[in-house]
């Protein structure tokens, strides 16, 4: 296995995702730039803590990822770590699906491509485009850095030429090594339908399957009409077999300049089309001018252009590191359609409902999961809160408000902190060298931080639906002590948040965020 460090730039989407799990994977230690989440900028950077989230997520559990914690570093700037020797830089400032957030703001990526490469000088940049980007006038993607792209015929286009020209542009100024790849749409796993996030064809499929409800059983009905080009191909790949051959590109010295990764066994829409309707159980799709489904235009488009792509250095690449051809089959939509419905799509406000909170739990929490699980450099920061770290959980039924004048402010952490049940009051702290959790004593125990956790988010910030930063803005979690301890207090439970997701009888369970969280 390699040992060699990249840095990476841009938002975990379904491919980077599974791209970087794939390169942890492989022994590459990540440096992954992110943003704070006090930052006001126009950067499609991820939080830091919704970063490590997909990431967790293309991996399929925290603990898959636990195994990678001394490769990752999240970055809270955008720049490299000074100090670091770097083998790679990928830039991935454009996700691959056309709705994937953050998507409109990939051309302003170009200025920060440009800082990366100044201070990262003699390190080979992989920049990570769309095919739609670079169409020609005469509907073919070409191989070439230099020709004349065709009038967008959509939003999506415009951006991605946008982000293309920029780059392109940015990097003819600097002294650097850099390799163009150019993606089509990506989709999930071929392996079991896994994916981060439900957009591009997504909607289509969603839109199919709904129709195939409506129809039930009932197969001489089952006949879905779609405005679609039937000579056409909509370029799309899993994002296992898009992040395999990246991977191997990444690590050949000898790598083509600029790539088109598109399936070598690309069909008509009308052969893919039928598969996916086996997988469905429809008659068939039948190609129409007008149809009744629920579209975004942006693919409406892409289903009724008929661009070309050549892949001669495709081929050159394939036959080199004997990546097999992927088809798209009844067994891939089927794993695709299946994994998107048991996520209902991607809709939170539908998914398994929250347990609700019970003293026990906490109790499970506080006494045996969280001593448990912190690492050794975790317990070296705890080792640093002389006294401790104190921990309660409000009353469910405790409305408090907002202190009413500025010397109030921190009263009523405080307050709280020192009445109510003391079977939800906790101190963490070292007792020889581990980490051990006892019943708060107000009187003998003197904690540098203290913190009042309202019963109500208890579970969504221990389970991972719920980022420490947005209970503190909401004050659902409150923190009282030292300014600067307190910062420090809540960085080191921020982490162990992030690392470790819990509920009673697991001990790690997948996170899915907010869509505010991601925003």
């Amino acid at each position: 296995m390699s040992n060699k460090t990249a840095y990476v730039w841009g938002p975990i989407s379904n491919f980077s995702g599974c791209l970087l799990y794939l390169l942890l994977e492989n022994g590459w230690h990540l440096h992954i730039a992110g943003k704070s989440a006090l930052q006001i900028s126009l950067s499609p950077l991820d939080l830091v803590s919704t970063a490590r989230h997909n990431i967790e997520r293309a991996a399929g559990s925290a603990d898959k990822l636990k195994h990678f914690h001394e490769h990752l570093l999240f970055l809270d700037s955008e720049e490299p770590q000074r100090g670091v020797t770097y083998d790679i830089v990928l830039f991935m400032g454009l996700p691959s699906n056309f709705d994937e957030p953050r998507v409109s703001r990939a051309p302003w990526a170009a200025d920060e491509l440009a800082k990366i490469t100044g201070k990262l000088k003699g390190v080979p940049v992989i920049v990570i485009s769309s095919l739609w980007g670079g169409i020609q006038n005469d509907g073919a993607v070409p191989e070439e850095i230099e020709f004349e792209r065709r009038k967008p015929l959509s939003q999506f286009e415009s951006v991605c030429q946008q982000y293309e020209t920029r780059i392109l542009k940015a990097i003819s100024k600097q002294d650097c090594r850099w390799h163009l790849v150019r993606l089509p749409l990506i989709l999930g796993s071929s392996l079991d339908g896994r994916s981060v996030s439900f957009t591009g064809l997504y909607k289509l499929l969603k839109e199919l399957y709904q129709a195939k409800n409506r129809h039930g059983d009932d197969r001489d009905k089952s006949t879905i009409e779609l405005s679609y080009n039937p000579d056409a191909t909509f370029w799309m790949l899993p994002c296992d077999w898009a992040a395999n051959l990246l991977l191997k590109l990444i690590e050949d010295t000898s790598r083509p300049v600029i790539c088109n990764v598109v399936s070598t066994q690309a069909t008509l829409n009308q052969e893919w089309l039928q598969e996916l309707a086996r997988a469905l159980a429809l008659k068939s799709v039948h190609a129409s001018g007008k149809d009744n489904l629920s579209l975004p235009s942006t693919l409406r488009s892409m289903l009724a252009d008929n661009i070309q792509v050549k892949t001669a250095n495709l081929f050159e690449v394939l036959g080199r590191y004997q990546q097999a051809p992927m088809m798209l089959t009844r067994d891939y939509f089927a794993n695709v359609l299946h994994y998107a419905s048991q996520q209902n799509w991607g809709q939170s406000s539908s998914s398994k409902p929250e347990s609700p909170f019970s003293p026990e739990k906490a109790r499970t929490f506080f006494e045996k999961f969280l001593p448990a699980h912190l690492d050794r450099r975790m317990l070296k920061e705890l080792e640093q809160f002389k006294g401790g770290l104190a921990f309660q959980i409000a009353d469910q039924d405790d409305k408090q408000g907002p202190p009413s004048n500025h010397n109030d402010r921190n009263r009523p952490a405080e307050s709280s902190l020192m009445s109510g049940d003391d079977d939800c009051r906790w101190l963490l702290s070292i007792q020889d060298g581990r980490a051990v959790t006892t019943p708060l004593d107000n009187e003998t125990h003197k904690p540098q931080v203290s913190f009042l956790i309202s019963a109500m988010s208890f579970s969504r910030l221990t389970s991972g639906t719920m980022l420490l930063e947005a209970a503190l803005i909401t004050r659902t979690l409150q923190v009282n002590g030292n300014p600067i301890q307190c910062l420090k207090a809540c960085e080191f439970f921020r982490r162990f948040l992030g690392l470790h997701h819990f509920e009673p009888g697991l001990e790690s369970i997948e996170k899915i965020p907010e869509e505010a969280g991601s925003s």
